[in-house]
């Protein structure tokens, strides 16, 4: 297995194509030994036959004889099945061969040499129609890519068998045509393993990649298909190619004629070149798949135009210099020739079958039909009419010929330049094309899209209370809720006059609900003489009357206000609302923002909340503050700015290039990294829970991957190839790859396609480490290697993982990563790493309590002894992982819990105690850890809530709380959390965001 699999990477064969590329690899050699001792005889008997002057004639003939097989190949093609298509070809070839073979046993007639010279292009073409149009609908292509030069290396290297043994061969044969008994048995084995590829793969031949439906090519007239420039473009310069290839034959056969008097001489010498033309071409078709991954289509399409072009010149001017009878001119003609046919069949003809990929799968076969079997031939004609006028001007030699030859080269190349070009649009509309056609989940990254879209896909009362819930979170929304639902959206404060007196009086009430409500009406009324009231109710000590004031705040849009908003951004409870006010202030509170996120001490949270409101600000001026922060010290700020610019829109200057080259390089290493500690780990036990955190890592590290390449690259094009790419068909990711191929530089394209191709972690590791070598470590050494990893790499979830690992596996060498712990100002590491030491060292941790009085007032250590005793206390960690087994939040990532679980305080009730919920303090919520606690409503309808169960309701529904009574039935303990503080995790997860509409939904039911 491991020697299969290291073939397999050598040749850059994936998982699931082994099976198909053998067979395809020995049905290629089976088709190069027919070629090559079909070929070899051809030659030689008509130059030595005919001579030269009537190589035009036979070029023209072969053209005709090819144009109607492959006329008739098109045809047959639009009415059977593919299968019987590709076996008729190779029917019709076994029986061609074999006519010809008997001809010369029987009559030999130059009639027969003729004909046997003529058919060469017929012979050639319809054998790699079948090849090809079997190899195109067994792959893909990004698999063509890497495949497609590997498969031709089996004609290759049997060709290079065959023309090295001819010389050998000829001596023992009574005549050079006695090879084609060799060509008849390659075209006979050839058809065998057609059948066995037919019967082993029968949904390729007839089945679509992307539909369940059968596909047959479907032909379109030239006259419909020289309307778009693509095809024009792929028939130019497939006819151009053609010319060239039969001006270069002619070059090398009249320089062949003069130097070689017997035809068993130039048999001979035909053999050995084009052997050493064969081991050439087999090179260049194992490193052409690099070639093309690397350099891309651009090389694959102008490469041979060019290297043609630049051999001519030289053999043009040695050929005035010394003439065309010198050995430098036929030194260079032959060196033409082997470049002609070697970079031709591993490079040119690779990609110019790459070219057929964006057509729809129908329409791929009947083009390459029309070119291979109708443009080639025709441009045969073409060249031997041309070959023909040429060599009736008195006059007129090889040497002038050669630079009618470098002009026609010189317009090749343009038009293999303009059709590169054309394939990179044709690209991006087949991309656009099934990105609008497909129908994807929509891409929602923020909550408060995530609640639109909720409300739109849902009805009555269900709207309603989602609806309540965004007010509550985006009290200040400036998205008009448009829904498409037909649902009406109401005010809430309804039945009282917002007159001065009113204001006064609710304002100075003692119920908490009347001064939410005197802050609210204010906001309504925008009354300037009410601002001191505002003031006032800034202060207040209830979050309900807090919380509505800062609210007001940002709607009265007054600078004076300012300086409260900035003061609450940093608090758990009141960040949420006072970051939505400085969104409705707008543009003016720029320049005060940018002072706040300079201020020294300013903790993570707050910039991060300050990068989110300029995003929802937005506009140029907002731009122009977010790209100052590019380069900020705190990578997870940077992460920040990185994706607000990214929504939008902003493109960056050549100056912020580099800054976002190395931005996205670093992310990269990051995800190798992460790829390699998962493959370090995996076979190791209790470690799924820290699997699954590096999992999520990988997923977060890629959406920022995104973000930083639609800053870099056009957010456009970006935006199509995540959508595809997270939620379209293998086949139409095959294209959102193949745009990235060509849209991103060549040094980051090598680093991003593994990542974007989804390999298999060992393969994405193994590509890439040339340029992030990763160390295989051992367990131990992975965990410890993890622990220490910046905050920016690794998440204090992902961290604690580990530090809860150590407990288990409570070996020595961990003791001291945990003592380092221990004093982590991170409450979830400083806990978990704690309960760990106990479990290994206790007296190593009761004697670091002793001796750091910070530590040993923190009472930790008593929380660790509690914990350690079954059912007593919940430590932070605990509390993740009872949150997670919830019903509610069994789908949310433990990562995202954390923001939630850090919140909460765990307290204990003897039985029958009753929970209280007044009208005036209804700001707390609960989980139910252990026992029961049971709600009775007047009408005595009771209800029990056991393990795992919430209490509570985010909405404010007063009435809910003051119609039930909630006691314990025996000893009882809950998590406690305020709700206005669940405000902001339900606002940065959508995770979360769904887990409280089910919880509220629930309850209102």
């Amino acid at each position: 297995m491991n020697i299969k699999r290291k073939i397999e990477s050598v040749f850059n064969i994936q998982q699931g194509e082994g099976l198909a590329t053998v067979l395809l690899l020995i049905h290629s050699f089976l088709i190069g030994v027919t070629l090559a001792f079909y070929f070899a005889p051809a030659n030689a008997l008509f130059v030595r036959e005919f001579g030269i002057k009537l190589l035009p004639h036979a070029y023209i003939a072969s053209g005709i004889i090819g144009y109607i097989t492959g006329y008739i190949y098109t045809r047959l093609q639009r009415k059977y099945d593919l299968s019987k298509i590709f076996t008729g070809a190779l029917v019709f070839l076994l029986m061609l061969v074999t006519s010809i073979l008997i001809g010369f046993k029987f009559t030999a007639t130059k009639e027969i040499t003729f004909l046997f010279f003529a058919c060469l292009a017929t012979v050639f073409s319809l054998s790699y129609l079948e090849f090809w149009g079997l190899a195109l609908r067994m792959f893909n292509l990004r698999q063509g890519k890497r495949l497609f030069g590997l498969l031709s290396s089996g004609d290759i290297v049997s060709s290079i068998i065959g023309y090295i043994s001819i010389p050998f061969i000829i001596p023992m044969l009574h005549d050079i045509t006695d090879l084609l008994y060799i060509a008849v048995i390659g075209m006979l084995c050839s058809l065998v393993l057609l059948r066995i590829i037919i019967k082993k793969f029968p949904e390729n031949l007839t089945i679509s990649k992307t539909a369940t439906t059968i596909v047959r090519p479907q032909p379109l007239p030239f006259s419909t298909l020289f309307k778009e420039k693509y095809f024009v473009l792929i028939f130019s310069v497939a006819a151009l190619s053609m010319i060239a290839a039969y001006f270069t034959d002619y070059f090398f056969l009249s320089l062949t004629r003069i130097r070689f008097e017997t035809k068993e001489e130039l048999t001979k010498f035909i053999g050995l070149f084009f052997a050493m033309v064969k081991v050439v071409e087999l090179i260049m078709s194992l490193i052409s798949g690099r070639l093309l991954k690397q350099y891309g289509m651009k090389l694959g399409i102008t490469l041979l135009p060019i290297l043609i072009g630049g051999i001519l010149l030289l053999a043009g001017f040695s050929g005035l210099a010394f003439g065309v009878t010198s050995s430098l001119f036929f030194i260079f003609i032959s060196f033409n020739k082997l470049i002609e046919r070697s970079v031709r069949k591993a490079i040119d003809g690779a990609s110019f079958r790459i070219l057929y990929q964006p057509l729809a799968p129908e329409r791929q076969l009947d083009v390459q039909a029309k070119v291979d079997g109708i443009i080639a031939n025709l441009a045969i004609i073409l060249a031997g009419i041309v070959l023909l006028i040429f060599s009736v001007i008195p006059g007129a030699t090889l040497v002038h010929l050669a630079f009618i030859f470098i002009v026609m080269v010189l317009f090749w190349f343009r038009r293999s330049f303009a059709l590169y070009e054309n394939y990179r649009v044709m690209l991006r509309t087949t991309l656009e094309d099934r990105s609008g056609t497909m129908k994807p989940i929509k891409s929602i990254h923020h909550v408060q899209e995530f609640l639109i879209d909720f409300m739109n896909k849902s009805n009555g009362q269900v709207t309603a209370i989602v609806q309540k819930l965004y007010n509550k979170l985006f009290p200040l929304s400036q998205k008009p809720l448009n829904l498409t639902n037909g649902y009406k959206t109401e005010n809430e404060i309804k039945g009282t006059k917002g007159t001065s007196e009113n204001l006064l009086t609710l304002a100075k009430s003692s119920s908490s609900s009347d001064r939410e409500k005197a802050a609210l009406l204010i906001g309504e009324g925008g009354r300037f003489q009410s601002s001191r009231i505002v003031h006032e109710l800034l202060e207040d000590e209830f979050p309900n009357v807090k919380k509505a004031a800062l609210v007001t705040a940002g709607k009265l849009r007054r600078s004076e206000f300012w300086h409260y908003l900035m003061e609450d951004l940093s608090s758990t409870m009141y960040g949420d609302s006072a970051a939505s006010a400085l969104c409705m202030a707008g543009l003016p509170v720029l320049p005060e923002l940018e002072r706040h996120f300079s201020r020294t001490g300013q903790s993570r949270s707050t910039l991060t909340r300050i990068v989110g409101i300029l995003r929802s600000i937005g506009g140029k001026a907002s731009i122009q503050c977010l790209r100052t922060k590019l380069s900020h010290q705190d990578k997870e700020v940077r992460h920040e700015v990185l994706n607000a610019l990214a929504e939008l829109g902003y493109h960056a200057d050549k100056s912020e290039y580099l800054l976002l080259k190395q931005a996205l390089e670093e992310e990269i290493e990051n995800m190798v990294w992460t790829l390699a500690t998962l493959e370090d780990l995996k076979k190791f036990p209790h470690v799924e829970n820290l699997l699954t955190a590096l999992r999520w890592e990988y997923t977060k590290k890629k959406e920022r991957l995104y973000a930083i390449l639609s800053l870099m690259y056009d957010s456009k094009t970006i935006g199509y190839i995540r959508e595809i790419m997270e939620n379209g068909s293998n086949s139409s990711r095959v294209y959102a790859l193949e745009i990235i191929d060509i849209s991103v530089s060549p040094e980051l394209k090598l680093l991003l396609l593994p990542i974007l191709e989804d390999l298999p972690p060992h393969e994405c590791i193994s590509a890439l480490d040339l340029f992030f070598p990763q160390e295989q470590l051992s367990r131990n050494e992975r965990l410890i290697n993890i622990v220490f990893k910046d905050h920016s790499t690794v998440s204090r979830w992902t961290k604690a993982c580990v530090l809860q690992l150590f407990g288990i596996i409570r070996e020595i060498e961990f003791i001291d990563v945990l003592m380092a712990f221990t004093v982590s100002n991170d409450k979830l590491l400083s806990e978990t790493a704690a309960a760990s030491l106990w479990k290994i060292a206790p007296q190593k941790l009761e004697q670091q309590f002793k001796e750091n009085q910070q530590l040993f007032n923190s009472r930790l250590l008593e929380k660790v002894k509690l914990a350690s005793s079954e059912g007593n206390l919940m430590l932070f960690y605990d509390v993740v992982s009872f949150l997670k087994k919830t019903e509610y939040f069994n789908n949310v990532s433990e990562s995202d819990i954390v923001d939630i679980a850090e919140l909460t305080r765990e307290i204990e009730l003897s039985s029958s105690k009753t929970v209280v919920f007044k009208a005036e303090n209804i700001e707390f919520c609960y989980w139910v850890i252990s026992g029961e606690i049971n709600s009775k409503n007047k009408n005595g309808i009771s209800k029990v809530y056991t393990t795992g169960e919430f209490i509570g309701n985010i909405l404010d529904n007063i009435n809910n709380y003051e119609n039930h009574q909630y006691y314990s039935v025996d000893s009882s303990r809950l998590l406690q959390i305020n709700k206005y503080e669940l405000y902001e995790p339900i606002i940065n997860h959508i995770g979360i965001a769904r887990s409280f509409i089910k919880i509220e939904i629930e309850e209102y039911s």
